[in-house]
């Protein structure tokens, strides 16, 4: 049964997403809709059915944030758990006078400061702090801000504020707040970065960063400034001014380079922003700057006399845009060069341009089957895996390799490769898993793990995988691989692989 069969109002039950008597393992039978994306929208709206009584999606919600999985658990809570705590914070936007809606806000945003501990989930987190009830999140971590002291916890609420809180007053007048009162260099510069990407034409933004060209002391912080303001400052007259002033005074080339760069963003048929790059352009000494300057202009105003004389008169940059040609010469290197430098660049070239050309196919193939040397044989693999997906010999080549090589970074190298090109392949998943389940070498357990968790898709690998990593003591990278799986498998499927005797 899929969510198109019937109008989301036929459902009077959550019993039907997920069932009301789970406790820590799957019920036979019964379906676990709440992990199957197609059902997420049907949910969020059943929470915001006016004819759903409260009760019963605070029954549903309870059920959501205090789900038990059975399997692997990750700092207390299994990673079924989480998909079901994400899910309840997400419909909560729908379900608006939900009485947990504060703590679940809360939570979320624990989960995310507390990077060390959760960063396996990292990711999730953020999107879950996107799709749950955004001023609430916001007010937490401006909150979090005025009051926070340690700078790392602090960068991690800033960068999660800057994902949210896009054009936000309450947002904005914190960051501008904590730009007043902060004198650490580099979370001024991070604040300033931020308002760059959350204060678009808003004029409080526009001044902070005003005043932080014309005071701070910190180049760097300046620049970044500068930067934003050619982000968030388009057709705005201070902003504009206050870069044109800069360039007239200012005798550092790299900001002259940056103001010059925000300029041509903010400053299109602009007179003033258009006069001042006709003199930077006119008067400065730099090759480069003249450059940068020259191309801005055209973007202000393409029609400028000076931007038609400098494209007319620009040479043409060689560039090689005939990859037929290319191609081949690359070819005749390898059959030529005797230099492994050359030779590198060369499997390294082929391997961006030559997809599904048989003659720079064939050509790897020779070098793989001739090469003695196994740091080139592993690259030429990856490129002929990257031009020819799925190739059986480039894969082959890599797993003899790991078997038998002495070289403990070759070994390295050939599994780093496996999960760069290998995406669904049998014997590379095959040969992976057992590194995952036999290998005594730590740091090979790790690389194995985590090129698994880039080709591993189908419900069948992913079980094999599971079953490997149960036997083994955790560590971050097996939690990563582990959460990539349990986003990608049944929840029922995934218990009885963690389970499998």
């Amino acid at each position: 049964m899929q969510p198109g069969d019937f109008a989301t109002t036929a459902i009077d039950n959550w019993d039907f997403f997920l069932p009301k008597n789970h406790k820590n393992q799957p019920i036979e039978t019964q379906q676990y809709r709440i992990f199957e994306p197609q059902w997420k929208q049907t949910i969020l709206s059943w929470f915001g059915r006016e004819n759903v009584p409260k009760e019963e999606k605070e029954a549903f919600i309870q059920a959501l944030v205090n789900f038990e999985d059975g399997c692997v658990q990750y700092e207390g809570k299994g990673f079924y758990g989480y998909r079901s705590y994400f899910l309840a914070a997400a419909a909560i936007t729908k379900f608006k006078d939900c009485e947990k809606a504060d703590k679940i806000v809360q939570q979320l945003v624990n989960w995310k400061l507390d990077y060390y501990r959760f960063n396996s989930i990292e990711e999730q987190v953020t999107i879950a702090l996107q799709e749950t009830e955004r001023t609430k999140a916001m007010d937490a971590l401006v909150q979090l801000i005025n009051t926070l002291q340690q700078n790392f916890t602090l960068f991690i609420a800033i960068t999660s504020l800057e994902k949210i809180g896009a054009g936000n007053e309450t947002a904005i007048s914190a960051l501008i707040q904590l730009l007043d009162t902060s004198d650490d260099k580099d979370i001024r510069r991070r604040v300033v970065k931020s308002l760059g990407k959350l204060g678009s034409g808003d004029e409080k933004a526009i001044s902070a960063l005003v005043n932080i060209i014309n005071t701070s002391e910190h180049d760097d912080i300046r620049k970044q400034a500068i930067a934003s303001l050619g982000e968030i400052g388009s057709g705005n007259e201070q902003a504009i001014s206050a870069l044109v002033q800069l360039l007239n005074t200012s005798e550092n080339e790299s900001i002259c380079w940056q103001v010059a760069e925000s300029l041509g963003k903010i400053g299109i048929d602009n007179e003033t922003a258009i006069d001042a790059l006709v003199e930077l352009l006119d008067t400065s000494r730099n090759k480069y700057t003249r450059l940068l300057a020259g191309y801005r202009l055209g973007k202000v105003d393409n029609e400028h006399e000076k931007a038609i004389i400098l494209r007319a008169t620009k040479k043409p940059e060689k560039i090689e845009t005939d990859n037929e040609k290319a191609i081949s010469d690359l070819i005749q290197l390898l059959a030529t060069s005797e230099d492994e430098d050359t030779l590198s660049q060369a499997v390294y070239r082929l391997g961006e341009i030559g997809t599904g050309d048989e003659k720079a196919i064939a050509a790897l193939l020779q070098l793989l089957n001739t090469s003695e040397n196994e740091s080139m044989r592993i690259q030429v693999a990856e490129s002929l895996g990257n031009i020819d997906t799925g190739n059986e010999k480039a894969i082959s080549a890599l797993l003899q390799l790991i078997d038998t090589s002495e070289n403990d970074e070759i070994i390295v190298y050939a599994i780093e490769s496996l999960g760069n090109i290998g995406m669904n392949n049998e014997k590379a998943i095959s040969a992976l898993v057992q590194l995952l389940d036999k290998s005594q070498n730590e740091y090979t357990h790790k690389l194995a793990a985590k090129s698994l968790g880039k080709i591993v898709t189908s419900n069948k690998d992913i079980s094999l995988v599971v079953q490997a990593l149960r036997r083994y003591k955790l560590d971050s990278e097996d939690y990563d691989l582990i959460w990539n799986c349990a986003q990608n498998m049944p929840y029922p499927e995934f218990y009885q692989a963690w389970h499998h005797s």
